[in-house]
């Protein structure tokens, strides 16, 4: 090649290059592809590493979000609402009607040796009235030898349990006319047919026939309209015939005589008492009827069911020695004229029942601990207790009271509550307590320092005094309703508080007058209102307070 035709010189050098850059190149691509190979293997690990990495993050992050976190998992439930247990009823009524002769209902005959009654003629009964508000079934007088008369008595289980019923009759008065007397009882059935035969018996056997004459009544409708089986009737009647006997002498004039009736009814073993047994009330037993105070002490010693049939007055303090149920029966019973104690004696139950009033203190008898004896108040509609001695109810050391309704008043001395109970429990519901007007500043409506106390819908008119004192550092006690009222001041200096409490106190809907504190904490030492929950409560001022008393406050 001619020198003119050789390449330029920047032309070789360029080639050169290129052929060394494509060397070049084609070096780094097999180097690359072993480079490659190995950050592959690199990578790998790395990615390895990072996944167990992230595997162990997510497991601790799962341990640590179950503590808060919420699921939604699939759920079911199945609920029976509407469970209820419903205590039984057992009421009777008892009517007497007196005899219409105009009426041809009845025709009773006589035995060979008695002749019948009316003669054998017809007779009937008028209307039928309520024993208890009419008074005496018999009231005779100017009686002479040969008079006779009736009454169509029908005893009526009211109750939804089945009833065993008699009648019992007390001898109240005989002055000599006893030995003139007979009576018969006839029954009736439904269809006023005669069961029997009439019979004078002499009245000295009254007692003893009503006593024996037990009949078994069937549970009426839950409206009381009517047997709830047919089969078992729920009503039952039975003539009573009274009369002089012809051959009275001249003794028998002027004479008296007079008794009670009183119908009786306990529990029948009817009823499915559990696990398909009937016989739970077998030994169910009528109440005793008490009309002194002798009757009543001994009916207390022998525990059981008690009812007074008249006012008593006992001279001397009274004591259960059993497990006793005393039903007032609308009587009266004062113990030493106000100042005396009906008392639970220890481990028993004494329950106190009905309408009526007791004039003196009701105990329960000491033992420190939990097991000392119980009180219980089932106040009717007529209920209270007003005591002489300062204290209405007095729950000492172990004792359970519960009092459901009643008024209770005492003239409260000093220190002392109305209802004053160093027990183990009270509880107090929809009762009315009135601390005397003539009170010393420092005693109580409600004294408790029980471990437990329950206030519900309860007014207590305190006047001078703390209307509730809840002196136990360690007890807890719930207000639900109610008014507490202090309202009088008997001195500047030292007023006192409506409420004082030193234990833990949860209270709520109750109206609180004040002429000082409204609700006082009084642990020593506190610094601070503390163990308080309040919750819609009404404070009122009663005359002029002091502008240092609070509403609320700690005992400084």
């Amino acid at each position: 090649m001619a020198e003119g035709d050789r390449p330029p010189r920047l032309h070789r050098k360029r080639a050169c290059e290129s052929a060394i850059i494509c060397l070049c190149i084609q070096a780094l691509q097999e180097r690359g592809k072993k480079m490659k190979t190995t950050k592959a293997a690199r990578a790998g690990k790395r990615a390895m590493r990072s996944a167990l990495l992230a595997s162990a993050a997510g497991i601790l992050l799962s341990v640590v979000m179950l503590a808060g976190a919420t699921f939604a998992w699939f759920t079911d439930s199945v609920t029976s609402s509407g469970n209820t247990i419903q205590a039984g009823i057992l009421g009777i009524t008892a009517t007497a009607a007196p005899v219409d002769t105009a009426q041809d209902t009845f025709t009773i005959l006589g035995n060979d040796t008695t002749p019948p009654l009316n003669g054998g003629k017809p007779f009937g009964f008028g209307s039928a009235a309520d024993i208890e508000q009419t008074g005496p079934i018999i009231g005779e007088a100017n009686w002479e030898p040969g008079r006779t008369n009736a009454k169509l008595l029908t005893v009526t289980n009211t109750g939804t349990l089945a009833a065993r019923i008699k009648l019992d009759f007390d001898i109240e008065l005989d002055t000599g006319l006893e030995s003139a007397l007979w009576f018969d009882f006839i029954r009736v059935g439904p269809n006023n047919e005669i069961a029997g035969t009439y019979e004078r018996r002499e009245i000295s056997t009254l007692e003893a026939v009503a006593a024996a004459a037990e009949i078994t009544l069937g549970p009426a409708n839950a409206d009381g309209s009517g047997p709830a089986d047919p089969a078992q009737p729920n009503s039952v009647s039975f003539i009573l015939a009274y009369g002089m006997a012809e051959e009275a002498g001249n003794d028998a004039q002027g004479k008296e005589f007079r008794a009670a009736v009183h119908v009786l009814a306990t529990q029948a073993p009817q009823e499915q008492d559990g696990f398909g047994g009937d016989q739970y009330d077998v030994n169910a037993s009528y109440p005793v009827l008490v009309s002194d105070a002798a009757g009543l002490e001994t009916a207390l010693q022998n525990g059981g069911s008690i009812q007074l049939t008249q006012n008593v007055a006992a001279s001397n303090a009274l004591t259960s020695g059993e497990d006793v149920v005393l039903d007032l029966n609308g009587c009266t019973l004062t113990i030493d004229d106000g100042k005396g104690s009906l008392k639970a004696g220890l481990g028993t139950h004494l329950t106190i029942q009905g309408s009526g009033i007791i004039n003196g203190t009701v105990y329960t008898e000491s033992k420190w601990g939990s097991n000392g004896s119980s009180l219980t108040i089932l106040a009717g509609e007529e209920f209270s207790i007003h005591s002489q001695s300062g204290t209405a109810i007095n729950g000492t050391g172990g004792s359970h009271i519960r009092i459901e309704g009643g008024k209770y008043s005492a003239a409260a001395e000093e220190g002392t509550g109305v209802i004053h109970t160093v027990g183990a429990e009270l509880s107090v519901e929809n009762a009315e307590i009135t601390v005397g007007a003539a009170s010393v500043m420092n005693a109580y409506g409600i004294y408790s320092n029980a471990s437990a106390t329950l206030l519900e819908n309860v007014k207590v008119d305190a006047n001078y005094s703390r209307a509730v004192y809840l002196n136990n550092e360690l007890g807890n006690a719930v207000i639900r309703g109610g008014e507490f009222a202090t309202t009088q001041i008997s001195d500047p200096g030292f007023l006192n508080p409506t409420i004082q409490y030193k234990g833990t106190l949860d209270i709520s809907g109750a109206k609180i007058t004040r002429v000082a504190n409204g609700i006082l904490y009084s642990k020593p030492l506190a610094n601070a209102v503390d163990r308080l929950t309040c919750s819609a409560c009404e404070f009122v001022q009663a005359g002029d307070v002091a502008g240092s008393y609070k509403d609320i406050d700690y005992k400084r």
